[in-house]
């Protein structure tokens, strides 16, 4: 379990990474990440967008990024200064990919909704359904922090056109992702498909974040559990990647450099942080 450097910055994933699917911190983290203790200053590069970002760290202030590290939201399309109050980079979809999108949703399998958020840093998450009982779900679980609404698919498009999100959630009621547009980064587990500009990833989020703190990436561990996260645990020079947890297949092993620590179990990342930074 031992990196060959002495890690001076930690940018984590969040979800399935430091919380389980219940938000849940998996075990020992809380002790790891402990502000007053810890020996390292943090910082998340997640999917997330603001209003679920910010429910994490109410719930958790362990994951709060140290003051000053900027934070990386939207699968990298969004850079957020440390305080939450502004945006430092803002990369939306273009006209184009919208379009693509749209036409995707509009010929995809029945729907469950699709999520996107806007220019504004804390505005609620747009949640798009066609079906009026999953909005009333939506209502119920999400209202704290989305605007569930009903219409057509040239509905929701004038709303996509409108925001400018970079980051668009498209979840169907039925079967996998098939037939995704190309000219965009698509991400998809399961029945669930996250798009980002094609220029946007994890790993040019995680290398801007270094560059706006000249951070060599040498002095940076970054831990991670699924496909997004590949482009930052690849990147050259990263001093410590950490792939976390069951979703890291043999073959995404192959991918990435021979320094990669492999946590099969979550629940081993509090004790490989206590060990490294003690």
């Amino acid at each position: 379990m031992s990196c060959p450097v002495s890690e001076l910055a930690a940018f984590f994933d969040v979800d399935k990474t430091m919380v389980d699917s219940r938000g849940n911190l998996y075990a020992g983290l809380g002790a790891a990440l402990n502000p007053m203790a810890r020996q390292f200053a943090m910082t998340s590069v997640t999917a997330r967008g603001y209003p679920r970002y910010l429910e994490a760290t109410m719930q958790h202030p362990q994951l709060r990024s140290t003051p000053g590290m900027p934070i990386a939201l939207e699968n990298g399309g969004r850079i957020v200064d440390s305080e939450l109050t502004r945006n430092l980079e803002y990369h939306p979809l273009s006209g184009d990919a919208l379009t693509a999108i749209a036409d995707f949703i509009a010929d995809a399998p029945p729907m469950r909704y699709v999520g996107f958020h806007s220019k504004t840093l804390r505005a609620r998450t747009q949640m798009w359904s066609p079906d009026i009982g999953e909005v009333a779900r939506i209502n119920a679980e999400w209202s704290h922090n989305a605007k569930p609404f009903t219409g057509t698919i040239d509905d929701l498009f004038s709303r996509m056109r409108e925001h400018a999100p970079c980051l668009v959630i498209a979840r169907l009621a039925t079967g996998v992702p098939e037939n995704l547009p190309p000219g965009i980064t698509a991400y998809s587990h399961g029945s669930t498909v996250n798009f980002v500009p094609e220029s946007v990833n994890k790993g040019v989020a995680a290398q801007a974040i270094a560059g706006r703190l000249s951070l060599a990436l040498s002095d940076v561990l970054y831990a991670g559990n699924d496909y997004n996260d590949l482009p930052a645990l690849s990147l050259p020079g990263l001093g410590c990647p950490v792939a976390v947890g069951p979703d890291i297949t043999p073959a995404m092993l192959e991918t990435l450099p021979p320094n990669t620590v492999h946590l099969p179990d979550q629940n081993q990342l509090a004790g490989f942080l206590i060990e490294r930074f003690s």
